[in-house]
């Protein structure tokens, strides 16, 4: 896939750099040798994006918060983020 700044990212990037991996693995490899204030704009984007982006939740998730929450137990939702 061409992304912008002339970057590619393969199958193989995203296996390798992408899943499950904290930020900074993730981003640094198809823009490291970018500028920093380029490196910087290409972050500021993909937060954006990601704060911005439409998730549908997993099936079951909503009605299993709703069950615990009903018998007051308290949850709390992470991410690998």
């Amino acid at each position: 896939m061409k992304l912008a700044y002339g970057v590619t990212v393969t199958d193989n990037d995203i296996s390798e750099h992408i899943h499950g991996q904290p930020g900074p693995h993730t981003i640094n490899p198809p823009i490291g040798h970018l500028s920093l204030e380029n490196q910087q704009r290409v972050q500021a984007y993909i937060m954006h994006a990601e704060n911005n982006a439409d998730y549908d939740p997993i099936p079951g998730v909503s009605q299993l918060i709703l069950a615990l929450s009903a018998i007051n137990i308290r949850v709390g939702i992470v991410t690998s983020g």
